[in-house]
């Protein structure tokens, strides 16, 4: 270590790698030893470990920025003695949270376990601790138990507390083994150094071992030598890292790391109808637009502002005649009002003049911005810094019989008569003085809906009038509601006449309104002109739940029924981690149909057909509990083409935030039965509430229309709760599952903006670990990856991973049972906000 040191260049100063370096048992580390750096925030990694002693498959998480996650599944070579009956088939979850970060005088320290859920057999906890000095890393560490194999110690925990100085291994396979943490008669040091050489990607190592490896040594599948290993990892590429080492003075080792960056940028542009450029008025079309929406008294007062005007705050006193003086170049004699726009109490005025006017010289508009309920005027010009702000009052109270003429009687001004003669031809007519849009309601639902349909959206409801365009839309390509949300703005702004001010958009899902946003087109585009952000956007715009009693829903269908949809598409299932066969799958054809015989009834049924399967029945399950799912490959191998689903379905909303689902028929793969759910989303929050009960019966292993003898209630109830904190997403369900047990499951997972989602989920049920068998309990891995992430197409597929490591009959919910808060989910407050800058640039 000290030859390397003293070699390594002055001039390399390249510091620790940007992508961090994986060890052999699939954490960032060195070769076999942990380290006390972490990947990238989110970072993804799934990793292959191959010596002559052992195999490893590992898939790695950053779940926080502070929290690395390792699940690993090994083959060790004779654990048992000899013979292939003798090798172990483990798995593993592996733990590291960083203590400390590095400065320039401190390292960076974490804390970690090698097994948190496992058999024991690579048991061992850590501290460590990294210091990096240019091109060189240096990591020391102490480990317990299975990290304890090197310069051994008496453990100092058990100086304290008597109970550590020993643990056993007697824990069943898959139960948590924190009482057995840091305890055992000795702990030791490991170490090493990394250096990140002069050549681009290359990293070499020198490390001093903890791991004892003593069954491997005692069965002789391990020839051990020395404690030190020698080795190197090189970055192929920005998402694949290989390695190899020389380990313990007998054996050669490779891996090879995949790695998926979930912040990282999406593809440029993907491949499909491009969003309609922005079609912007002309500042004459939009103050006409907003002068006509303020005689029809809907409370915009100002060419930008949607803040939507109740019978509180700015209405206790307002009267029309602001946007009136506003917009009039008689009142503010040298300035051109370019754009208004409102915070809270305070008015702001845009104008394209650098002249700078005290207050004195805005009385009318301080006046009339008093009466409309506003406490400050500020006023700011292009071609200056300084802001005027001044106090809104009525010195002088404008009667109640103002009128405009009167007002400008003696006060001849052209620019204020071709306004008015604006705003007459856009009342009278319903379009743009222009009359580049056709004024015809009909026609420019015709073209609404064509243009929408280009693309790749269906335009559901629509209603326009003079000010306002009413849509409703169903989204069923691309991954975000707000992207196709900002398309429709688009098109409505190229489509409708330039009278129409006001934008509500409506969206859908499962032909329920979910969500209505409300939005100003002149503030869509001042954002626009002015290259601003969706943020300042947002606080303009009015959202809202949407529900069945929405004019545009119940009076302006374009939908006729019953309809009828059918799709074909490739399937794959797979089974993960068994002990027989680490790696079962099968590839499938989907042909899918359904019929809605109303907005609220529909029919459907998903039929697969075999492809390629390597499912088989070598091994019968010997669960004690009812076999709901232990004879899946019974399912999958009887079962090769059968019926997934064949069922009818009711859907309803009868309040803004309670959504109802009822079902009956072949409801999954294995059962069949009839039940409901409810979900109750508050608006505005970010928690909500489930429920789900079901009759079900066991279907037979053809996935035709036999049945099995098995009969069971099952049914839950859950809560969600969407955190602010990191794109962290909570559910708690308690109930009954489908082996008659009772109990919980947990379930945490981090979406990313990229719509990547990783997580894991946990059931404890009544089920004594000795009767459940084998694992102790349910848990297993979320992991989906959006498949336009990858690929520069639109659409809202997913690569769905999700694998469990073991699967028995306990803690098992019905497939897709509270489903209806994933089937809204896209269309939620939550969802939209998430990607609200999608609205105002798709």
């Amino acid at each position: 270590m000290s030859a390397l040191v003293l070699t390594a260049p002055a001039s390399a100063e390249i510091g620790v790698p940007s992508a961090p370096t994986y060890n052999f048992y699939g954490g960032v580390g060195l070769l076999d030893m942990p380290s006390a750096r972490f990947a990238s925030d989110g970072e993804f990694s799934a990793s292959v470990s191959l010596t002559p002693t052992y195999e490893h498959y590992q898939f790695g998480f950053q779940a926080l920025p502070w929290l690395e996650t390792a699940f690993r599944y090994s083959r060790i070579d004779r654990y048992f003695g000899g013979g292939v009956d003798g090798d172990l088939y483990d798995r593993s979850l592996g733990v590291k949270i960083r203590l400390s970060k590095e400065d320039e005088f401190w390292p960076s320290i974490a804390v970690g376990a090698q097994d948190v859920l496992g058999t024991g057999a690579y048991g061992g906890e850590y501290f460590v601790a990294s210091k990096k000095f240019g091109a060189i890393d240096l990591t020391a560490g102490v480990g317990w138990r299975g990290l304890s194999g090197f310069s051994q110690f008496t453990n100092p925990f058990g100086l304290l507390i008597k109970s550590f100085k020993t643990y056993n291994m007697s824990n069943a396979a898959g139960t948590p083994l924190v009482k057995d943490f840091f305890h055992g008669p000795k702990a030791g040091l490991f170490g090493g150094i990394a250096w990140n050489t002069p050549i681009e990607g290359l990293t070499l190592f020198a490390e001093a071992s903890g791991e004892s490896y003593t069954r491997e040594r005692q069965n002789g599948s391990l020839r051990y030598n020395t404690p030190l290993n020698f080795g190197f990892s090189y970055e192929v590429a920005d998402n694949f890292q290989i390695g190899g080492g020389y380990f313990y003075g007998s054996e050669f080792g490779f891996r090879a790391t995949l790695t998926l960056d979930p912040l990282a940028p999406e593809p440029p542009q993907r491949l499909g109808t491009p969003p309609l450029e922005p079609t912007i008025r002309s500042s004459e079309n939009s103050n006409a637009a907003v002068l006509a929406l303020l005689q029809q008294k809907t409370g915009f007062y100002t060419t930008s502002s949607l803040k939507t005007v109740v019978q509180t705050g700015h209405t206790s006193s307002a009267r029309p005649e602001l946007p009136e003086v506003l917009f009039s170049d008689i009142t503010l004699k040298h300035l051109v009002i370019d754009d208004v726009e409102t915070f809270g109490d305070d008015l702001v005025i845009d104008t394209d003049a650098g002249l700078e006017p005290t207050c004195s010289d805005l009385g009318d508009v301080l006046r009339a911005a008093h009466d409309a309920g506003f406490k400050n005027v500020a006023l700011s010009s292009r071609s200056s810094t300084k802001i005027q702000t001044c106090t809104a009052n009525s010195p002088q109270y404008i009667s109640a019989d103002f009128r405009q003429e009167d007002r400008y009687a003696d006060k001849a001004d052209s620019s204020h008569t071709a306004d008015s003669n604006i705003l007459a031809d856009a009342i009278s007519t319903g379009s743009p003085s222009t009359g580049e849009i056709s004024s015809d309601p009909l026609a420019i639902e015709k073209s609404v809906i064509s243009a929408a349909k280009e693309q790749n959206l269906t335009v559901t409801a629509f209603e326009i009038s003079q000010s306002e365009a009413d849509v409703a839309f169903f989204n069923g390509n691309y991954r975000t509601d707000a992207e196709a949300m900002g398309r429709i703005v688009r098109i409505l702004m190229a489509k409708t006449p330039s009278t129409v001010e006001v934008f509500r958009i409506v969206s859908t899902a499962s032909n329920l309104p979910i969500l209505s946003v409300t939005l100003s087109r002149s503030d869509i585009e001042r954002q626009i002109n002015l290259y601003g952000t969706a943020e300042e956007l947002l606080p303009l715009s009015k959202i809202q739940a949407a529900d069945e009693s929405d004019p545009l829903i119940a009076n302006n269908s374009i939908d006729k029924y019953p309809t009828f949809n059918y799709s074909i598409s490739p399937g794959y299932r797979q089974s993960l981690f068994d002990p027989d066969d680490p790696y079962r799958f099968e590839i499938y054809a989907n042909l899918s149909a359904d019929t809605y015989l109303t907005r609220h009834w529909n029919i459907g049924a998903n039929l697969e057909y075999n492809i390629y399967n390597t499912f088989d029945i070598t091994r019968m399950s010997n669960s004690v509990l009812p076999h709901v799912r232990s004879d899946f490959a019974l399912y999958y191998k009887h079962g090769l083409n059968g019926i997934d689903y064949l069922q009818t379905s009711y859907f309803d909303k009868p309040a803004p935030d309670l959504y109802v689902f009822a079902r009956a028929g072949l409801l999954e793969s294995m059962f069949a039965g009839v039940g409901g759910e409810f979900l109750w989303q508050p608006e505005g929050q970010r928690w909500a509430f489930a429920g789900a009960l079901y009759a079900v019966q066991q279907r037979g292993y053809n996935r035709l229309f036999d049945m099995l003898p098995y009969k069971v209630i099952t049914g839950h109830v859950g809560l969600y709760y969407n955190s602010p904190f990191k794109g962290l997403d909570f559910g708690l369900f308690v109930g009954r599952y489908l082996a008659g047990d009772y109990g919980a499951t947990f379930r945490v997972t981090r979406r990313f903006d990229s719509g990547v989602e990783i997580g894991f989920y946990a059931t404890l049920t009544n089920v004594p670990f000795d009767k459940y068998g084998e694992g102790s309990f349910d848990k297993g891995f979320i992991i989906r990856i959006p498949v336009d992430n990858l690929l520069p197409v639109n659409t809202q597929d997913n690569m769905i991973l999700d694998f469990t490591p073991l699967t028995r009959d306990g803690g098992q919910m019905l497939d897709n049972e509270l489903s209806i808060y994933g089937a809204v989910q896209r269309s939620s407050e939550g969802e939209l906000l998430n990607h609200w800058g999608e609205v105002l640039r798709p």
